[in-house]
């Protein structure tokens, strides 16, 4: 028996039937499937047989409060010899031989009493080690602990600990609580990657965006651009300071709702103004970011959501839990239709929250809707009244705002009235949002406040039609306000039974836009059939997860525009009469030194894919493989000073795993594995990835700070020490010809300008390889890199989702090394 239990600390309790009683031993880390890995295990006082059952929560101001879940079960026998002929004569001995038969551990297991002791205030209590045996079930490679976090009982996988009586170091207010969480996890538009049985289904309620945090009884409620709103929603802050914990982060939507529980951003409105006072406020929770000093983000949405609903489990109105639901795309869309919502919100099983927008969370919407910046308006003719707003979105790039229509209807008297006054404080004599038509008598304004409004297709102006406002967006910024081409709800199904015809259809419909491809039948991979059209399809599915690796990124493409048996190029500066909406980097040589590759010119333009319609516009020019810069320059670094600022801050290391001609795939691995251990010493959290040939990228991702210099520093002395504990089979030699076959620990790809090939990207080989994200307890023998490819990686991104997620918010920072 072991139970798993979130006290103080999280462990693990083995327990061993002995005699009557349970011996029982606390394991800080857990078992381990590594022979090599030694855990402690501490001893402590004899528990019933009557425990074994026992799932629950310890009271607070118990001893050993908290949660516990049964982690696993089973029988086991001795491994007697002559010297230990019992299990009293193991025990006597201090070295218990045993093999178990567990749901969870199997094989041959030790435990050895050391001569240490751990000084307690109730007994003495000896300590011993917990090993796995060198057996056919060992497996280095395997993180039991992590992959199987749930009760074999009840399927639970969240803990909690006990309650906390003082606070945190974060705890000491909830403002200071809340401004650590940072931006809220924001979702994208649809379709879903793969099909719905990937996701949990959730309301999507018409309101406002609120993180309620909470440090003892003092409550705050921000909105997503970190305003207080405590006072505007004291009733939900009342009921959040009821809830049993001393510290939390809540993610959840403030709104207002009929009788049948439906929400209405109108009704919201109306209440905030004071007009309808005794309408039902709601807060549904559908997340939880934090709970007694225990950061939750980075922990599995079902895991969250499990913790959320405990703590929600007695409370009333105007608190609620957003339940989730399962099941077929369509048929959960159609009934929240007829229930008269907005749409549901899709978010992928077993992501963690992120901070921004994320294709682990899509909305489905039944009605187009777009956040507008207002920017001026048209008066009513003949009165001194909002006749129709002037709005705009930001481009893509977030850099300017251009002109999007007139919004006309949707108001009533008052609001027209009330918008004039607001918007004529902030008058100003020219628009300040581009692509502005002739208008009668425009009344322009400062930028600055935020609407919504429904409309009815875009047109290839980027104009909306038919636009109705729907409300003011005080819990929105401007600069948020992106144009969304969303498809509507209806044009979304299951990716099974989805003939190729109607999924390119829909991927039109989604995206709002086509990029001409030219030469769609030829074929580019001769003995797999694999046409020009079948590429664009793959990176026009795959944009979600690749196109956040890519941003900001100055790439080299690499080129087969006649198939991967003819000839290729390499191609870093912008093509001439290259589309608008590719975005380009001036890049000088002179300016940033720490670029080693020679160039002939001073200044070129580098491409950047920073959306869908630049990945299908390469995709068209048999642009195949990308390779992408270790740094990025973001959306705000904008003067070419700047830009050269930022990328000469890498963003990750990389350990560059190349075989040689005689490198077998087991040495691969080892070798991949002396790395990681070697990251882990110096408390460093990496993720890897295939190359899509051959070799494997162990990626660092850090913080923004180090140089390239600083990176490849630091990736020489980690290469270094595997080629010397490994010089059979590793080594940093460059010249190919004195490596004699090994592998070589490539460093060097961390300088400035140099690359690696980008994640999710093909390879121009048989199968159309890609270079794939990898679970570390994949990383074995078994391991075949040819099984990742354009045929089978859509279904794998359904199912993990992005496994190279930590490259995107980075916290750690290179350790000093001597």
């Amino acid at each position: 028996m072991i139970q798993k239990h979130d006290a103080r600390r999280l462990h693990y309790d083995l327990r061993l039937e002995l005699g009557g009683t349970m011996m029982s031993w606390a394991i800080p880390k857990g078992p381990s499937y590594d022979p090599a890995t030694k855990r402690l295990a501490v001893q402590v006082e004899d528990h019933p047989m009557s425990y074994n059952d026992f799932e629950g929560r310890i009271p607070d101001g118990e001893y050993g409060a908290g949660d516990v879940l049964i982690w696993d079960r089973g029988t086991y026998e001795p491994v007697l010899d002559k010297k230990a002929p019992s299990l009293e004569a193991m025990r006597d001995k201090g070295h218990f031989h045993l093999r178990f038969a567990g749901e969870k551990l199997q094989g041959g297991w030790h435990l050895v009493r050391t001569k240490g002791r751990l000084q307690a205030t109730r007994a003495d209590h000896p300590q011993w080690l917990f090993f796995k045996a060198h057996d056919e079930t060992a497996d280095p490679a395997l993180d039991i602990v992590t992959s199987r976090p749930e009760s074999v009982a009840s399927g639970r996988s969240a803990t909690r600990g006990p309650g906390r009586v003082t606070s945190s170091p974060l705890g000491q207010s909830p403002r200071e609580l809340l401004l650590a969480m940072g931006d809220v996890s924001r979702a994208t538009n649809g379709p879903i990657v793969g099909d719905g049985s990937h996701y949990l289904f959730e309301v999507k309620f018409d309101g406002y965006r609120l993180l309620a945090g909470k440090t003892g009884s003092d409550v705050r409620l921000f909105s997503r651009k970190s305003n207080d709103w405590t006072d505007k929603f004291s009733i939900i802050a009342a009921a959040i300071a009821r809830l049993p914990a001393r510290e939390l982060v809540l993610d959840g939507e403030a709104c207002v709702v009929d009788d049948q529980g439906r929400p209405s951003f109108e009704a919201l409105q109306r209440w905030l103004a004071g007009d309808e006072p005794d309408a039902h406020i709601a807060f549904a929770a559908f997340d939880l970011l934090w709970l007694d000093g225990r950061d939750l983000r980075k922990r599995p949405i079902e895991e969250r959501r499990e913790l959320l609903k405990g703590l929600l489990a007695t409370a009333k109105p105007p608190l609620s839990f957003s339940s989730a639901m399962t099941g077929k795309v369509d048929e959960l869309l159609a009934a929240a239709k007829n229930a008269g919502l907005e749409g549901l919100i899709a978010k992928r099983k077993g992501s963690l929250y992120t901070a921004g927008p994320t294709s682990n969370w899509v909305k489905l919407k039944f009605e187009l809707r777009q956040d507008c910046v207002i920017g001026g308006y048209l008066p009513l003719k003949g009165a001194e009244v909002v006749g129709a707003l002037l709005v705009g979105v930001y481009d893509e790039k977030g850099g300017s705002l251009v002109y999007a229509g007139r919004v006309g209807s949707g108001f009533d008297d008052r609001t027209r009235a009330h918008l004039a006054h607001l918007l004529d404080g902030m008058r100003v004599k020219a628009p300040k949002m581009a692509h502005v038509p002739k208008l009668p008598s425009p009344r322009f304004c400062e930028p600055r406040l935020v609407c919504e409004a429904a409309l009815g297709e875009w047109t290839r102006d980027g104009i909306m039609r038919f636009p109705r406002f729907i409300g003011m967006r005080e819990d929105k910024a401007p600069e948020e306000c992106l144009r969304e081409d969303g498809a509507r709800s209806e044009s979304f199904s299951d990716a099974e039974g989805d003939d190729e015809g109607a999924g390119t259809a829909r991927r039109e419909r989604a995206t709002g836009r086509k990029v001409a491809l030219s030469n769609p039948d030829k074929v580019l991979y001769p003995r797999d059939g694999i046409t020009k059209q079948d590429i664009y399809d793959y990176y026009t599915d795959i944009a979600e997860v690749m196109l956040p690796h890519l941003r900001g990124r100055p790439i080299h493409m690499q080129r087969w525009p006649h198939g991967i048996d003819d000839e290729e190029w390499f191609q870093h500066r912008l093509p001439p009469k290259a589309p608008e909406y590719v975005r380009r980097i001036p890049f000088s040589k002179d300016k940033a030194p720490w670029y080693r590759l020679a160039e002939k010119g001073a200044v070129k333009e580098r491409i950047v894919v920073e959306n869908l319609e630049t990945l299908q516009w390469l995709a068209n020019l048999a642009a195949l493989t990308l390779h992408q810069w270790a740094s990025h320059a973001p959306p705000e670094a904008t003067t070419p000073t700047q830009v050269h600022r930022a990328l000469a801050q890498a963003d990750y290391v990389v350990i560059d795993l190349d075989p040689g001609e005689s490198t077998r795939w087991d040495e691969v691995i080892q070798i991949a594995h002396a790395v990681r251990t070697l990251l882990e010493a110096l408390a460093l959290v990496s993720v890897v990835k295939t190359s899509g040939k051959r070799g494997l990228h162990v990626i660092v991702p850090l913080a923004r700070g180090p140089s390239h210099d600083d990176a490849v520093a630091f990736a020489e002395q980690i290469a270094r020490a595997v080629a010397k504990v490994m010089p059979a089979i590793a080594t940093v030699e460059r010249i190919k010809e004195k490596r004699r076959g090994r592998l070589y620990v490539d460093y060097g790809q961390n300088g400035g300008g140099r690359t690696i090939v980008s994640p999710y990207t093909l390879r121009a080989a048989d199968r159309a390889p890609v270079s794939a994200p990898l679970r570390w307890d994949e990383v074995t023998d078994k391991l075949d890199p040819k099984a990742f490819n354009l045929r089978t990686l859509r279904d794998r991104i359904a199912k993990y989702g992005d496994l190279l997620a930590p490259c995107l918010e980075p916290t750690q920072t290179l350790p000093a090394l001597g």
